[in-house]
């Protein structure tokens, strides 16, 4: 009886302390702060080509009407002791209007280990949520003045399905769309710190 009971209190404790380790751990923060995305000027001639207007949407700011503009971070996270996510307010973005049509590219989520940017792609009304819209080039962060963190993405190339499904909605004939997946967007440099 007794040489069963070891084994069974082994695992009571063990499990006890384990639900005692996981209850000590920190929580993962939730940052803080704002991004500002910049379209590169080969990005805006390209749109003025074809007509296209780039506005703030939502609560998004304009740093640099048609060029620039500034998101609040509502989330994100850091991963041994860097930021390895930045997620922009889900009610801010930017606009792009061609005549009758409206696109709104919102809710940001920044992957940096993986260099992508995911986001919410509207077209007239109809949402498609966590779309791949951009491969970055690179990521750096640096320290800002305690206690901030600066993280530049730069490079901002559209994916393949973002390519076609804003070409579609846009209206860029096919045969240029090879031509505007080589194309740097700009970049996107984001100022965030951990949630008091």
């Amino acid at each position: 009886m007794k040489t069963q009971m070891k084994p069974r209190l082994r695992v009571l404790l063990s499990g006890a302390a384990l639900a005692l380790a996981a209850a000590a751990a920190p929580a993962q923060a939730q940052l803080v702060g704002q991004s500002v995305l910049t379209f590169s000027n080969e990005a805006l001639s390209t749109l003025s080509l074809i007509g296209v207007q780039v506005t703030a949407a939502g609560t998004a700011g304009t740093v640099t009407p048609g060029q620039a503009f500034s998101f609040p971070v509502t989330d994100g996270a850091i991963t041994g002791g860097a930021v390895s996510s930045v997620i922009t307010d889900p009610a801010a973005g930017v606009t792009l209007t061609r005549g009758s049509t409206v696109v709104t590219l919102f809710r940001f989520k920044v992957n940096v280990p993986g260099r992508s940017l995911v986001g919410d792609l509207n077209v007239n009304g109809s949402t498609s949520p966590n779309e791949p819209l951009y491969t970055l080039r690179s990521t750096s962060e640096r320290p800002g003045t305690p206690p901030w963190r600066e993280l530049q993405a730069t490079g901002l190339y559209l994916t393949p399905s973002a390519v076609d499904k804003l070409g579609d909605a846009l209206g860029v004939p096919p045969v240029l769309r090879p031509a505007v997946a080589r194309i740097d967007f700009g970049r996107l440099d984001s100022r965030v710190r951990s949630a008091p």
